[in-house]
């Protein structure tokens, strides 16, 4: 990339000859030309970065604890956390040689649906007598990835809602997982029916208490961002900032009807400056 004469009268461009500081044609020194309105320009620079980081900050915060309803809201997140790990389903087995019940949390599932060979299931959907266990056995996988779809997305959502939009979201995840929940339900209880026709009575499959703990967490965290929205969300308390002595937000206003950062303090400088002699003349 070549590089010009900091001089925008001059603008030559330099050579690998001109190994001197001095611009050959104009005399003006590279290196030092205006090195104080650059290192003020690049001052007002951070300071418009860190005005817009703290504005996201501020809504982040206020997101979390910025009223009792954000406080109580992040507390309930981790209730469906903590529900999974309750037995979410029982397994009963009755056969020859063979009695046992399997109560089944969150990881029980994940195990057993990271064995299942997904392409043996839809190879199975072509036998008539298995094709319904089939079918349900797919949509209660399905219910499962909706159910923990839900609760990540509310968790990450909930960091960036004190925004109408935002709430709403995180209250539409909740209706997401008790969506799978349903899905779920329905699907243990075909799951039971199918089992018992199969086995006679050998195999039988039904919901627990932890599926009842989530459904009421989900309900809960659905029900508290229902009342935030309704009392138009999570009040923010915007910390102050300032570019070059001027408050952010009158720059950024600036900026919006199409005014350069380096002509509004220049008017700003220009009505101080004015604003300033008045004063003294009518002290006079």
């Amino acid at each position: 990339m070549a590089s010009y004469c900091p001089n925008p009268v001059c603008n030559y461009r330099l050579k690998l000859t001109d190994w001197k500081p001095i611009c050959p044609k104009c005399g003006v020194n590279v290196l030092y030309y205006k090195m104080e309105e650059r290192l003020l320009a690049d001052a007002d620079r951070v300071e418009a970065e860190h005005a817009v980081f703290q504005k996201r900050f501020d809504r982040f915060r206020a997101s979390l604890i910025g009223s009792k309803l954000a406080i109580a809201r992040l507390a309930l997140l981790f209730l469906p956390i903590a529900a999974l790990f309750l037995p979410l389903a029982k397994i009963k087995v009755d056969a020859p040689f063979f009695n046992e019940t399997i109560s089944l949390d969150i990881l029980g599932f994940v195990g057993i649906f990271d064995k299942i060979d997904v392409g043996a299931l839809f190879t199975l959907l072509g036998v008539p007598a298995l094709k319904t266990t089939v079918i349900w056995t797919l949509l209660a996988i399905v219910g499962v990835g909706l159910v923990l779809f839900s609760i990540a997305s509310e968790f990450v959502n909930t960091f960036f809602a004190s925004t109408k939009n935002h709430n709403r979201r995180v209250y539409c995840f909740a209706l997401v997982g008790l969506v799978g929940l349903a899905l779920g339900a329905v699907a243990m209880r075909v799951l039971n029916a199918a089992g018992t026709n199969l086995f006679a009575g050998g195999l039988s499959a039904h919901t627990s208490i932890g599926a009842i703990a989530v459904t009421l967490a989900l309900l809960l965290i659905a029900a508290i961002n229902v009342i935030i929205d309704r009392k138009g969300g999570v009040p923010v308390k915007y910390k102050e900032c300032f570019i070059n002595g001027v408050p952010a937000d009158e720059v950024f206003a600036a900026q919006k009807e199409g005014i350069s950062m380096q002509d509004f303090f220049a008017a700003h400088a220009a009505q101080t400056t004015s604003e300033t002699q008045e004063i003294i003349h009518e002290e006079e």
